[in-house]
């Protein structure tokens, strides 16, 4: 003869934690494909765009298939050159103020001067390093 459950409250608790982290499981899982396959959508678009664009392109021109193309399908962050100059000046002041009655008072003034000065120009993809 079975038992009777004394704590049925703390079973009931656990039942519903275990439920509710299975159902924010499966909905991080859902998002993650969703996300994946709108990001797939767009590129999609945007690559049949390009083609269009290119085809017209083409097509103006009298161009011949060994025309490149003049749009480029992606961009790479990593064929950017740049170049950077960094100019750091800093100066560093001490006033001392003799008051009467009061002593001294001591001042430090700090003057820090930062100029970046950057140039960037971007590649073509087959000049990528």
């Amino acid at each position: 003869m079975p038992r009777p459950i004394k704590n049925r409250k703390a079973q009931i608790i656990n039942e519903y934690t275990v439920t509710v982290a299975l159902a924010v499981t499966v909905i991080m899982a859902v998002t993650a494909i969703v996300k994946r396959s709108i990001q797939a959508r767009i590129k999609d678009t945007k690559d049949y765009m390009i083609t269009k664009a290119n085809d017209a392109y083409v097509q103006t021109r009298n161009a011949t298939a060994q025309t490149p193309a003049r749009i480029p399908k992606e961009y790479e962050p990593y064929y950017t050159q740049s170049a950077s100059d960094v100019t750091r000046d800093s100066t560093r002041q001490l006033n001392v103020y003799k008051h009467p009655w009061e002593g001294f008072t001591y001042e430090q003034v700090y003057k820090d001067r930062t100029a970046v000065v950057t140039n960037s120009i971007q590649l073509p993809p087959k000049d990528a390093r």
